[in-house]
């Protein structure tokens, strides 16, 4: 099946007003309901908003996570009144870990329609010595309705954006958590939104060790049948009865943007061809950690789980990739593609998820910038004024050179792109991306107000007239797969754009 593989990220990598389109139109949204995550905000410390704004409860053995004014039901049939706490007992933090939240994204290859199911990491604060099981649920159903993940680009929710999600309430001796949503989660959208936002809550708790099903109360009222079609849940819910949601190899674990642990211990489910699907971990830079297969417990027209265990040997942590796919039958490529971005550990143990505080990326820029000839002095000055920011990843420089006119991409908005790009830059690296395309040959463009110039100079040129030299550069950051879908549509990866007058006015792309 032929489509446009660029057409999920367009809403994400707006085009500026000097560029011509280089692929088709958007596609529109293809679930009814589905609102594309347009921004990615930095992702807080979740524990600290719970404890400055809700009200955590204990009666007997069910704990409950409230953020405003409620009744909820309690575990003994009896109810109990309670609003948002104005003070609440601080607990020293104890550690940070990671656990997951659902979305829906495309796959990477185009072979398979989605969108499908994607786990995206989210970081929790666990506050005393038995676990929180409460605390981290309710930190990650608040990722999951608010949007605030660092995930892969293009990645949407089936949530309505008027639902509001205002707590939980956990029962110790069965493990299942009510989830207490408004009115409006089960508003529009049709039986597909209305499995996908279920599937989204219902995979996001049970992520959580220590919960084995998931209840609804709806407005107010517990609720077991939702949507005009009537869709029913078993009391609790488990993940039972979403595997339509998923691509035929699901990468559970690690999810998107996880710390992983020194074996890296994947799982997932799978429905592929004698329950075979193959796993390789890599860096960024293309360079293979390992490569392996594993089988699923069913295949070849059923589900089935599968975990392998990959060692690799790192001097330093370090961002990787993991892929987990199979190989076509007609001719022995990958297909079903997911591809989760990680930042793999140094030395043997567990994940040890900390703080999210992001690394600078264009550190890891190791050439040099050198004069190009050809250049006004003003394009010059802004270029090398760029490469230097994104280098140290001094957002104050950056924020200057961007000033009002700076077209950009990572979940661009009108505004300062600062704040967005440092959110991100442990996982999408846009300082890395400005700092190896300024070192690389420029092309010129005539626009209204002016000369362009644009790094790299494969853009907007047809693939087959980028020079072997070009695509050697290209390859400090770009991979053979990325190659392959240009090769129709001509160069798709970011580039920056400077005005003759030393003007900054973009940094965007397709991918």
């Amino acid at each position: 099946m032929s489509r446009d593989p660029f057409e999920h990220m367009r809403d994400r990598n707006p085009v500026p007003p000097e560029d011509e389109p280089m692929a088709p139109a958007a596609l529109a949204e293809r679930i009814m309901g589905t609102r594309a995550r347009t921004a990615r905000r930095p992702m807080p410390g979740w524990a600290i908003a719970t404890a400055a704004a809700a009200a955590v409860l204990a009666v007997g053995g069910v704990m409950m996570i409230l953020t405003g004014p409620r009744t909820p039901v309690v575990g003994d049939g009896g109810t109990t009144t309670t609003a948002a706490a104005e003070t609440t007992t601080t607990q020293p933090v104890v550690s940070f870990v990671e656990t997951r939240a659902y979305f829906f994204a495309e796959l990477d290859d185009g072979w398979v329609s989605g969108p499908f199911l994607i786990s995206i990491a989210v970081r929790a604060e666990v506050r005393g010595d038995d676990g929180d099981v409460p605390g981290i649920a309710h930190q990650a159903l608040t990722a999951l309705f608010d949007g605030d993940v660092d995930g892969p680009v293009g990645f949407s929710s089936t949530i309505p954006e008027d639902a509001v999600y205002s707590g939980l309430e956990y029962d110790e001796v069965t493990g299942v958590v009510t989830v207490y949503v408004s009115a409006e989660f089960v508003g529009g959208g049709g039986s597909f939104s209305m499995m996908g936002r279920l599937a989204q809550v219902i995979y996001t708790a049970t992520a959580v060790d220590g919960v084995t099903g998931v209840r609804f109360e709806v407005g107010g009222e517990p609720t077991t049948v939702f949507g005009g079609e009537g869709i029913v849940l078993d009391d609790p819910a488990t993940r039972e009865g979403f595997d339509d949601l998923l691509p035929l190899v699901f990468l559970d674990s690690p999810a998107y943007g996880a710390t992983t642990g020194n074996p890296l211990v994947a799982y997932g489910k799978a429905n592929t061809f004698e329950a075979t699907l193959l796993l390789e971990l890599t860096l960024l830079d293309g360079t293979v950690l390992w490569q392996g297969f594993t089988t699923a417990t069913c295949g070849t027209g059923c589900w089935g789980d599968w975990q392998v265990e990959i060692p690799y040997e790192l001097d330093a942590a370090q961002p990787g990739i993991l892929y987990a796919y199979t190989d076509s039958m007609e001719d022995g490529s990958r297909i079903t593609i997911r591809s989760h971005r990680v930042t793999l550990a140094p030395g043997e143990g567990p994940p040890v998820a900390s703080p999210p505080v992001a690394d600078c990326s264009g550190a890891e820029a190791t050439t040099p910038l050198e004069d190009q000839d050809g250049l006004p002095a003003a394009v010059a000055e802004t270029r090398a004024a760029i490469w230097a920011a994104a280098r140290t990843c001094d957002w104050a420089a950056l924020t200057d050179l961007a000033g009002d006119t700076l077209t950009w991409s990572f979940g661009g908005e009108p505004g300062d792109p600062t704040p967005q790009w440092k959110s991100i830059e442990a996982t999408e690296q846009p300082t890395l991306y400005m700092a190896e395309l300024l070192t690389m040959p420029y092309g010129t463009r005539q626009t209204p107000d002016g000369t362009m110039y644009s790094w790299p100079s494969a853009f907007g040129l047809p693939w087959a007239e980028v020079s072997a030299a070009i695509r050697a550069e290209l390859g400090r950051i770009y991979e053979d797969s990325d190659f392959a879908l240009w090769e129709e549509f001509g160069y798709g990866g970011y580039r920056v754009g400077i005005r003759e007058d030393g003007t900054w006015m973009y940094f965007v792309g397709w991918d």
